[in-house]
């Protein structure tokens, strides 16, 4: 039906992350899931104009979604921080720049998303496999493409 149903069984193997149990809400021909969640994470509009401005869009819970229709065999992937949503798309360039820190390009947008530093890798590596799965990643970091970083 779908590959990227694979991926439910990486997350039921990582602890500290939300597990599949409990995070499906149904809705009209169809249900949203929450594939992975962080309970701590920030989210930034990053300005790349000639004053570089960053503003503070949202502090909190930071999670992965999927929404399927069932009638018609839909899904659609997004992403949430307290409330703040935007779609993680095959176009969507998401660049890791640092061991903690992400890059979500969008059309005339630009979002930096940080972890805190005390993430367990576990889980910041599911998050990359994610990202791999669902839109164009780039790794940038000193860690490399396909390396995994270790705390």
């Amino acid at each position: 039906m779908f590959q990227n149903f694979f991926i439910y069984n990486i997350f039921c193997s990582v602890q500290d992350m939300a597990t599949l149990q409990g995070n499906i809400q149904r809705i009209r021909n169809g249900c949203i899931t929450t594939l992975l969640a962080c309970q701590t994470s920030t989210l930034i509009l990053m300005g790349y104009d000639v004053g570089q401005t960053s503003t503070l869009l949202s502090f909190g819970r930071f999670s992965v979604n999927l929404a399927l229709h069932l009638n018609c065999l839909l899904h659609a992937t997004f992403c949430c921080v307290e409330g703040f949503v935007w779609p993680l798309t095959r176009d969507t360039l998401v660049v890791r720049i640092s061991k903690c820190a992400f890059v979500f390009v969008l059309p005339g947008l630009l979002y930096g998303l940080q972890f805190p530093t005390s993430c367990q890798p576990e889980l910041i590596n599911t998050f990359v496999q994610v990202f791999i799965q669902f839109a164009h990643y780039k790794d940038i970091s000193n860690n490399g493409p396909g390396k995994v970083l270790s705390s």
